[in-house]
C-alpha cells in the first residue's frame, strides 16, 4: 500500500468530535473530473474555507481520506467525525436496519469516509486499486469485515460513486478488498501511535503516524533507528521485529 500523506483539516470541516462508534466505511468519488483535481487539492478544497456552498446551500465536506492514482492523503483521524454523509432527505433502511443509527443521528458519527479522485489526468484504475488496498488496511487495522463496507449511495441515495452505482461492479470491488494480502511488513507497531519522522532523530519533523498493530518494513537502520521508507525513521523501541 502507498504511504499515508497526513495533511490533517482546520477547525471548520473538522469538528474536533470523537466517533460515537466504528461501524462502516463509506465509499465515494469526488465527482471533480478536472485536471489536477487530485487528493491534494481535494483536501485542499476541504480545507479552504469555513463552509462550502453548492447550489446556494451552505454545507460543511470533509473526509477522513482522499485517494488518486499517486497519493493518500489523510484529512482526519480515524476516531473523528467527518462530515461525508450527511442528508437533509431521509436515510435509507441500511442506515437504521444494518447500521443500527437512531433516526434523528447521524452516520457521519459512525464511519470512516474514503473519496476516491477522477481527475482526467490522472489514472483511475490505480487510483481504484490503492482504494482497495486502503480499505483493506482499515479493516484488518479496525477489526472490522467486508459487510462494514458501503457506497454513499447505500446511506443516503446519491449516486455516488457513480461508476459503482451497478450492484456487480460494486460487488466485484468488495471481493478485491476482500481477496487483497497486504504484503506482511517485519516490524510490528506496538504502541498506540508511533511518529514516522523524516530523519533519524527526534529533531527531525513528523511526516505521519502508524497504529498499534501496523506492519511496515525496515529498510535501513541508524543506531536505534529503523528506515521504512525515504525519509521515513521510526524508534526501534516502539516496535516488535518479526
Amino acid at each position: 500500500m502507498l504511504a499515508i500523506t497526513e495533511r490533517l483539516l482546520n477547525n471548520y470541516n473538522r469538528p474536533g468530535r470523537s466517533l460515537k462508534e466504528l461501524r462502516a466505511i463509506i465509499v465515494h468519488w469526488t465527482a471533480n473530473t478536472n485536471r489536477g483535481a487530485n487528493a491534494m487539492a481535494n483536501r485542499n478544497y476541504f480545507n479552504s474555507s469555513d463552509y462550502i456552498r453548492v447550489n446556494g446551500n451552505i454545507i460543511y465536506a470533509s473526509a477522513h481520506y482522499v485517494v488518486d492514482d499517486q497519493t493518500i492523503v489523510k484529512c482526519l483521524p480515524d476516531h473523528e467525525v467527518g462530515y461525508h454523509v450527511g442528508s437533509r432527505r431521509p436515510y435509507k433502511p441500511l442506515v437504521h436496519d444494518t447500521l443500527g443509527i437512531a433516526v434523528g443521528d447521524s452516520p457521519n458519527n459512525y464511519t470512516i469516509g474514503i473519496e476516491m479522485c477522477v481527475n482526467s489526468d490522472g489514472d483511475f484504475s490505480r487510483t481504484r486499486q490503492h482504494t482497495i488496498e486502503l480499505t483493506q488496511h482499515l479493516l484488518k487495522l479496525h477489526q472490522m469485515n467486508i459487510t462494514q463496507v458501503h457506497r454513499h449511495f447505500d446511506i443516503t441515495g446519491k449516486d455516488c460513486p457513480k461508476m459503482m452505482l451497478d450492484d456487480l461492479i460494486w460487488q466485484q470491488f468488495l471481493r478485491e478488498i476482500e481477496s487483497y494480502n497486504q504484503p506482511a511488513g517485519n516490524l510490528k507497531v506496538n504502541v498506540s501511535e508511533l511518529n514516522v519522522r523524516a530523519g533519524a532523530g527526534t529533531n527531525f519533523p513528523i511526516k505521519r503516524k502508524l497504529m498499534n498493530g501496523e506492519f511496515v518494513n525496515k529498510i535501513g537502520q541508524d543506531g536505534l533507528w529503523y528506515k521504512i521508507g525515504t525519509d521515513e525513521w521510526i524508534h526501534s523501541n516502539y516496535v516488535i521485529v518479526m
